[in-house]
């Protein structure tokens, strides 16, 4: 967010979930199309297209890193930017296109990462790697 105030995101941004909500169709680590976003009574309203291709609003949602109550465990669902995300945040979700920087230093558990990484593409992978 760069320090600025306030959260700017417009429709068709892909935001990630970050909690299971079975009855919306929304799942944790999935990516969604935004469609919109409000407050409502001082509650965000995020509106995204679901894993059944229905456009639903979640009304009490929070957004990482910007929802000061950060409200994690309640009833609410989390959101964050879907631009990039880490490994395991990834886990159970693929793209088209993976860009996959290698900077995993456990030797013990890299394989695993990076199998977990690669199987995150669906058609195509570019692993980067500076050593």
């Amino acid at each position: 967010l760069a320090g600025r105030r306030g959260l700017v995101l417009r429709a068709g941004e892909p935001v990630m979930c970050l909690k299971n909500d079975h009855e919306m169709g929304v799942l944790n680590g999935a990516t969604y199309p935004l469609l919109s976003m409000d407050y409502d009574f001082g509650s965000l309203c995020i509106s995204v297209t679901n894993e059944r291709g229905q456009d639903v609003t979640i009304q009490r949602a929070w957004f990482e890193d910007v929802d000061e109550s950060n409200r994690r465990f309640d009833d609410s669902v989390g959101f964050t930017f879907s631009y990039g995300a880490t490994v395991h945040k990834f886990i159970g979700s693929e793209a088209d296109s993976v860009i996959l920087v290698d900077e995993y230093s456990r030797a013990e558990d890299r394989i695993r990462w990076l199998n977990t990484g690669i199987t995150r593409a669906s058609k195509r992978m570019l692993i980067q790697r500076d050593w």
